[in-house]
């Protein structure tokens, strides 16, 4: 009885061990997608913001030179209402 009392202790040893090691994966598994999720929404959001801001730059920029040149502004406004 003894060596099958030991056998079973050791069984029950092994799926404790093989318990935690699964659930410690599982803690890591979500720290990661967790890190993840966060870096994408951070990314996302920087660039959308980049873009943005790039394209009141150029808007500025167009609205400076057309200010200063009403024929270049005449053409383009029946440019713009072409295209």
């Amino acid at each position: 009885m003894s060596m099958f009392r030991t056998m079973s202790q050791f069984v029950q040893s092994t799926f404790n061990t093989l318990t935690s090691t699964v659930d410690s994966l599982q803690k890591v598994l979500d720290i990661g997608n967790d890190y993840i999720a966060n870096q994408h929404k951070s990314v996302t959001r920087t660039v959308a913001k980049a873009a943005i801001l790039n394209t009141a730059h150029q808007h500025v920029a167009i609205q400076n030179e057309l200010e200063a040149d009403d024929k270049l502004a005449k053409i383009f406004a029946d440019l713009e209402a072409e295209w």
